[in-house]
């Protein structure tokens, strides 16, 4: 993986569509099953992490329309431009 994202340091598409399924397959079988993701698939973890971040971030900056939102999640900058 080159970034934090599935297609690198950007999120695409895919992450707009990917994330929120994992999100809730993962509250999903928590819930129902009583399993977490295992610690080893840290590349799983991180993603879920960072996107996680990202949309808490991205969400409020298209509905009050603001120009730019720069957040620093560990050494990882994410920018929402709308």
């Amino acid at each position: 993986m080159q970034g934090p994202y599935l297609a690198g340091d950007k999120p695409t598409d895919v992450d707009f569509d990917f994330a929120p399924k994992l999100r809730h397959a993962r509250t999903l079988l928590l819930h129902f099953m009583d399993f977490l993701i295992p610690t080893e698939l840290t590349s799983i973890l991180q993603y879920i992490e960072v996107s996680e971040i990202f949309f808490k971030i991205v969400e409020p900056c298209v509905l009050i329309e603001c120009k730019s939102i720069v957040a620093k999640v560990g050494a990882i900058n994410i920018e929402c431009k709308v």
